[in-house]
């Protein structure tokens, strides 16, 4: 685990939007979104992404936080 604690980079990105304001989450899994199957987010924290995508979703971290 980082120095930063659990949620570092959760509270570092939801402070960015682009100029039509959605939040990193939401561009960086513009890809996934019509995937046809889950999405697996590997090392997912607090589950940033989770909402942002549609469907199935499994996350796993190394941390139990």
């Amino acid at each position: 685990m980082s120095s930063q604690g659990v949620g570092a980079v959760e509270r570092l990105l939801r402070g960015a939007h682009e100029r039509g304001g959605r939040d990193p989450f939401e561009w960086v899994t513009d890809p996934l979104r019509d995937a046809p199957g889950p999405v697996l987010d590997v090392m997912c924290g607090t589950a940033g992404t989770r909402t942002a995508v549609a469907g199935a979703w499994v996350g796993v971290d190394a941390d139990a936080k």
